[in-house]
């Protein structure tokens, strides 16, 4: 299990505010069926579950089992398969949980606010062609990376260049590719008008 907590732990990326977050193509990568197999049959769960809960991680639950595998509890995979509800979704669709509900899945208050604490650098956002606007919560890491170069400023605040961490770019058909777009950065003031 070490092993794969130091592979997880290698495919980090710090964002431009000095935040960690795990690449969705990086993690992608990573957790190969081998390497899955070997985390959960390092576990103590009951054999006849391995095969079912391997498809079920490399099917939609990285992000799960890789929190899981980081605070130590690989094996608390059965639990959130078993709160499913028989949706048959994919459990990473779920991310973030809110801290009730780990402590509901989780065997104790810590490991519920590990987990708490750590999926936010597996849930950075996937930018896509969309001008929808979305709300994102505090804890958001966004996958901006390098620097960030100011390039205006206007009576309601300061525009950035940011590079986004290709993985997390969706536009259009074809390859992931440079995007440029201004955008507000979270920690500088609105000029009152």
């Amino acid at each position: 299990m070490e092993e794969l907590k130091d592979l997880i732990t290698d495919k980090r990326r710090e964002n431009i505010d000095c935040r960690w977050f795990v690449p969705h193509q990086a993690l992608r990568d990573l957790m190969t069926k081998d390497l899955v197999e070997k985390a959960i049959r390092d576990t103590n769960i009951w054999h006849y579950h391995v095969n079912d809960l391997i498809r079920v991680v490399l099917n939609g639950a990285q992000k799960t089992f890789a929190i899981l595998a980081l605070i130590g509890k690989p094996h608390c995979i059965l639990r959130f398969v078993e709160d499913d509800n028989l949706q048959h979704s994919h459990l990473d669709y779920k991310l973030p949980l809110s801290l009730e509900k780990l402590q509901r899945l989780l065997p104790s208050a810590t490991a519920a606010r590990q987990f708490h604490e750590k999926q936010w650098e597996f849930t950075a956002p996937v930018f896509t062609g969309s001008v929808l606007p979305r709300v994102l919560e505090k804890e958001v890491i966004l996958p901006y990376v390098g620097k960030s170069t100011i390039i205006g400023r206007g009576g309601f605040g300061v525009a950035h260049l940011v590079k986004v961490e290709p993985s997390h770019q969706i536009f259009g058909q074809g390859s992931q590719q440079d995007v440029r777009f201004p955008f507000q950065h979270p920690h500088v003031q609105r000029a009152n008008s």
